[in-house]
């Protein structure tokens, strides 16, 4: 996948001046509430028009001012899955799921209802009423139906924002998958560097309305305003402290000791070790 966007959207005070380019299969946009993660992405769905600019996605100019283009966003197959699942809550876990398969033509379908159930764990509820379904179940009902569109790209904007970790990380097992299985590529927003690691193989970050770089998710996580604190977090470590030229994170009974360096580390003596239990 290849998304080039360059556009302005002023929304009263704030300004979104967008200029990025990203290809591959499992983008992340990471940056604090505010930032304009989704009023990007909602132009790129075509929920928003730009002021200005230009949205190209594989080839496919989306929208540009100039060209006077802007394709409806029912013809731009970008299929989005956010925080709020928008169920329909008349409808049973099938109901919700065939909602999604009908509304792709049928020459486009990448998936079939069933197989998509099997990937995502559904095959055993889907005659259940979606109002019976916990918040994982949920979500997993939410992707399984965006899927069945068959887009030619999946937004999901902060879909795990709220959840518990368990829920989390529940979720986050079949969502690779399930895209995996399906190839389909991801756009994965989120303001959690635990999440853009563990789904996100590079990350376009954004902040004040711009995008400021494009960088793997191991820098992303020493780019923050904490350095190395990205990978305290999520180790659940507490205070460092230094041993020779490296840092020593604790976490739980163990510690993780990182060099400044981002992975060039020093040769071990004799008897030591980069990662030892106990204090």
């Amino acid at each position: 996948m290849n998304l080039s966007i360059r556009a302005t959207k002023r929304l009263g005070p704030f300004l979104l001046d967008a200029d990025f380019a990203v290809s591959g299969t499992r983008i992340g946009v990471f940056g604090p509430s505010g930032s304009g993660k989704s009023t990007v992405m909602r132009l790129l769905a075509g929920l928003l028009r730009p002021d200005s600019g230009e949205i190209v996605l594989d080839g496919t100019t989306l929208f540009s001012d100039r060209g006077g283009i802007d394709i409806p966003p029912e013809r731009r197959r970008v299929a989005m899955v956010t925080q709020n699942p928008a169920l329909f809550p008349h409808l049973t876990v099938r109901g919700n799921l065939l909602f999604g398969w009908r509304r792709a033509p049928a020459a486009e379908r990448q998936a079939d209802p069933p197989s998509v159930a099997d990937a995502l764990g559904l095959t055993a509820l889907l005659d259940r009423p979606v109002r019976n379904l916990s918040g994982g179940e949920t979500q997993r009902v939410a992707l399984g139906r965006a899927v069945l569109a068959s887009p030619r790209l999946l937004v999901m904007d902060e879909p795990l924002t709220g959840q518990d970790d368990a829920r989390r990380f529940q979720v986050i097992p079949y969502l690779r998958r399930t895209c995996e299985r399906f190839g389909i590529p991801f756009l994965f927003i989120s303001h959690s560097i635990l999440e853009m690691r563990l789904l996100a193989d590079v990350v376009a970050r954004i902040e004040v309305g711009r995008f400021t770089s494009v960088l793997s998710p191991d820098d992303l996580a020493f780019a923050t305003v904490d350095g190395p604190s990205g990978y305290a977090d999520l180790l659940q470590a507490h205070s460092p402290r230094e041993v020779g030229e490296m840092t020593a994170w604790r976490f739980g009974k163990g510690e993780i000791h990182i060099h400044p360096d981002g992975g060039k580390w020093p040769t071990p003596r004799r008897g030591s070790s980069s990662c030892r239990q106990g204090t």
